[in-house]
């Protein structure tokens, strides 16, 4: 019976120890809450539009061209470059890819040409 104890108290301790050891160097991840905002500028000298997508205030998104259409498309007007940026930051809030759809901006009333 005391060997049973004495063995109880050793495996206690040694799994106390390995405990221990491993919270202290597991590294502390960062839990806190990831958050997104947009910014709208405009293409200097021009009636152009872009948006920037800014994770915890770095940069990561800075779209001067209209997404998911071929070719070299410009947004039209300030609104039209917020609404897209409105849709990827819902995406990224979600966990979802940031891309963006030709029916999305259809959807959206985004103007643009369609080869």
């Amino acid at each position: 019976m005391e060997k049973k104890i004495s063995y109880l108290a050793v495996v206690s301790i040694i799994f106390t120890v390995v405990l221990s050891i491993t919270l202290l160097t597991t590294p502390n991840w960062d839990t806190s809450p990831t958050e997104y905002h947009s910014r709208i500028a405009q293409v200097s000298d021009s009636q152009q539009w872009y948006y920037e997508i800014y994770q915890n205030n770095q940069l990561i998104i800075k779209q001067k061209h209209i997404p998911g259409v071929k070719g070299i498309q410009h947004f039209k007007s300030k609104e039209e470059a917020w609404k897209v940026a409105e849709v990827v930051l819902e995406k990224l809030e979600k966990g979802d890819s940031p891309s963006v759809s030709k029916k999305e901006l259809e959807e959206l009333s985004i103007t643009f040409k369609s080869p």
